[in-house]
């Protein structure tokens, strides 16, 4: 009886502590899981926040910051950082990360290279980044595009002018125009780091021949195993290289404003004042607000009718001044509207003339012959309509009464030589309708010699007007394809 009873307390004790351990299991198991779900929560919101525009501007690259205030202002403001420099798999997630391990070091020991250089080069293809959204070799046909320009004068003369882009696209063996070039395969050699000066481009024909296009003046450099190692697949940035990152200058700034009706066209030399302070006190943001805000005791003194009867929309124009002033020059970076380069068409850089007009073809009927460079080629422009004329005069307006002649104020902010002081209001003169001026580039005057151009127009020899610096490898037949004679 004693055994048995020694038996069933042992058997209790054991049976008790696999209770206790069972118990233990359980709480582990389930303190486990919740402990990997917790962990993997803040690890899926931290990897999600560490892929946020938020971060990438402002927690991390502080040095990012001229290209994250101007990614705000952009038309892709609403597509995340990550879509462009990442693009969707994980394999350029790693390789992004891996890369961007030296940039980390450089901004956490504060020797980030000022500015950031461009363009980056481990960017992933455009066709796998770019070409989720957009679609090139969809046929687009030709685009019409309004270029709304103020005048630095009193009045802010608006002129506007319109082109015609030939955008075009299409399939492979179809495709033409502009973005011919993404739907085939076009080869470049860039023999600089800012792929400014194309040496060599060849060009994947359908029966799988390589035609090829070279500059003459550097073919020293070019070999067929620089040429192999070298290359690069041309792709949407080659052109769209600032579709984000856009650093427009102060005249543009301005333009667009004024065109949005930002800011009041009314206000006399607003164009003119406000491109003069953006410009001012390089380096120095605080001073160039300072000379924007200078502008009110200018119109205080120079227009006091016009500031009298305008004081909300000068002072509103002040404000809107003093915003672009925070985005034309970002100097702890030393990037201003010109550091970095645009490649969309060839104003502001050489553009599409890196290739065309300059290199030449190395082979075939074309032998020796640059590529097309005439502007038809990709864009035309549209004659506008004149403005519409009234039917009837409107009525006279009754005379004003004279108004008194405020006494001069000595101040600082007086108006430069250029800009007399104007103290009454200036009566409106009768509307004109100018005649229309003719479209496209300027025509060759009648009884000019058929060849050398240059001769005269490189160096401005006897009044000629110099051609862009732009225009330099151009040849004569390519002179002679725009400029159509008189």
């Amino acid at each position: 009886m004693k055994k048995t009873k020694w038996f069933s307390s042992q058997y209790a004790t054991i049976d008790l502590k696999d209770r206790r351990q069972r118990r233990r299991l359980r709480f582990f198991i389930i303190g486990g899981a919740v402990e990997l779900l917790v962990l993997t929560l803040i690890g899926f919101r931290g990897v999600e926040y560490m892929d946020s525009p938020d971060f990438c501007g402002t927690v991390c690259h502080r040095v990012m910051e001229p290209q994250f205030t101007l990614y705000q202002r952009s038309p892709h403001a609403r597509v995340a950082c990550v879509q462009c420099h990442i693009g969707p798999g994980a394999t350029w997630m790693v390789k992004s990360k891996i890369n961007g391990i030296p940039q980390v070091f450089k901004a956490m020991t504060n020797t980030q290279e000022r500015p950031i250089p461009t363009p980056v080069e481990n960017l992933r293809p455009a066709r796998d980044t770019c070409e989720q959204c957009h679609w090139p070799s969809k046929f687009s046909g030709d685009m019409v595009r309004f270029f709304r320009h103020f005048q630095e004068d009193e009045a802010n003369t608006e002129v506007t002018r319109a082109n015609v882009f030939k955008v075009g696209g299409g399939e492979r063996g179809m495709a033409r125009d502009i973005h011919w070039h993404i739907a085939n395969d076009v080869w470049y050699l860039a023999l600089d780091e800012k792929r400014q000066e194309i040496g060599w481009v060849g060009v994947e024909e359908n029966n799988g021949n390589l035609k090829q296009f070279v500059d003459p003046s550097r073919r020293p450099q070019i070999t067929p195993t620089r040429i192999e190692q070298e290359k690069r697949l041309m792709d949407c940035v080659d052109c769209h290289n600032r579709a984000t990152h856009i650093f427009r200058s102060p005249a543009q700034l301005l333009d667009e404003a004024l065109a949005a009706g930002a800011i009041d066209r009314a206000i006399p030399f607003i164009k003119k004042k406000g491109v003069e302070a953006l410009t001012s006190s390089p380096g120095d943001i605080h001073g160039k607000i300072a000379n924007v805000e200078a502008l009110d005791a200018f119109y205080r003194t120079a227009y006091p009718y016009v500031y009298a009867e305008k004081t909300p929309q000068i002072r509103s124009a002040i404000m809107q001044v003093k915003e672009f002033a925070r985005i034309v020059e970002f100097p702890d970076m030393k990037v201003d509207w010109k550091t970095h380069i645009n490649n969309i068409g060839h104003i502001e850089s050489p553009g599409c003339l890196r290739c065309h007009g300059k290199l030449v073809a190395e082979s075939g009927p074309q032998q020796g012959k640059p590529i097309s460079a005439v502007c038809q080629e990709c864009h035309y422009p549209l004659q506008l309509p004149p403005a519409a004329t009234p039917a009837a005069p409107a009525p006279a307006a009754p005379p004003e009464v004279a108004r008194p002649v405020a006494p001069a104020v000595a101040t600082s902010a007086t108006p430069s030589a250029e800009i007399p002081p104007a103290v009454t209001k200036p009566t409106a003169p009768a509307a004109t309708t100018p005649a229309p001026k003719p479209a496209g580039p300027p025509r060759i005057p009648a009884g000019h010699a058929p060849s050398g151009c240059a001769l005269c127009h490189k160096d401005g020899i006897g009044g000629a007007p110099k051609f862009p610096s732009n225009h330099s490898a151009f040849n004569e037949a390519t002179c002679a394809g725009c400029h159509t004679r008189s």
